[in-house]
């Protein structure tokens, strides 16, 4: 059988492991699934460049389409934070330990804002209780979380988010972590909070420690300024929140995450839910 070529219909695409689109393009009334390799595309500002080839597509109407359903996915945030912003938001592969309340929600904030590679650790499975504050639905309440939010953020917006379903431990912490350019600590527990610490101290790698505390307090707090046994906040389960609060820290630390990716600045913040709400003006 021939294969589909020239002119035709991107149906769905989304980035895979290990440096890879999956396409599934439809011309001449085939439809043909395959992996294209990311090394074959270059996605620049003006649109997906072509620099190899495929036995499978004609590579130039292809890449036109996938950059046109980039384009038209993060259009409003991409003029608001320039193409500049944009491509490194695509390259950099960020791993979030904790899928709860604050990673969990963190993540679809990433995958919506146009970044492209996400690593979610976390070995828990989503519960009812999860539902109101955590980025899941009732289908998939008995699923692993970091499954179900991978799954999620794929069918939504292409993003390739890496499962993880295990248990970060000081004995784990560095493999789970590496080649990571960036952590998020929003895990449940000091126990852990201490391994991803310590693990990205020895890897050298940037972290951003999340938390809240039952003050109505939120941090961010990148791992040079960050001391379990001092700092205010606490993983989120372990106090009363709101989903207002959870949903202020979340857009803060995608602030934090773009200005260190823009800058390589890391910046320690923290909010108060009444502070903020009196500061405001009323209408």
């Amino acid at each position: 059988m021939a294969l589909a070529r020239g002119d035709g219909t991107l149906v769905d695409w989304y980035w895979v492991a290990h440096g890879e689109i999956k396409v599934e393009w439809t011309a001449d009334g085939q439809t043909v699934r395959s992996r294209v390799r990311a090394a074959d595309l270059q996605v620049v500002a003006a649109g997906v460049c072509v620099s190899g080839h495929d036995q499978q597509f004609d590579l130039t109407s292809l890449c036109s389409a996938i950059a046109h359903k980039y384009r038209a996915m993060f259009s409003h945030e991409a003029s608001s934070r320039g193409e500049c912003a944009m491509r490194l938001m695509r390259e950099a592969r960020v791993t979030i330990c904790g899928v709860g309340a604050l990673g969990g929600n963190l993540a679809e904030h990433l995958a919506r804002s146009g970044w492209r590679t996400l690593r979610l650790v976390d070995d828990d499975r989503v519960a009812e209780s999860n539902l109101a504050c955590q980025p899941y639905s009732l289908g998939q309440v008995g699923q692993p979380k970091a499954q179900a939010l991978a799954a999620t953020l794929r069918s939504t917006v292409g993003c390739t988010a890496q499962a993880v379903d295990a248990r970060l431990t000081s004995s784990s912490a560095r493999e789970l972590l590496a080649g990571s350019a960036i952590v998020v600590d929003a895990m449940d527990n000091a126990q852990s909070r201490l391994a991803v610490r310590d693990a990205c101290r020895e890897l050298r790698v940037p972290c951003l420690h999340l938390g809240l505390s039952h003050e109505s307090y939120a941090d961010l707090r990148f791992n040079a300024g960050y001391d379990i046994q001092d700092v205010r906040a606490r993983p989120a389960c372990a106090v009363p929140y709101s989903r207002s609060l959870i949903l202020m820290l979340v857009g803060l630390a995608g602030e934090a995450l773009i200005r260190w990716l823009e800058t390589g600045l890391t910046e320690d913040r923290e909010i108060c839910l009444e502070s903020l709400w009196e500061s405001t003006r009323a209408a």
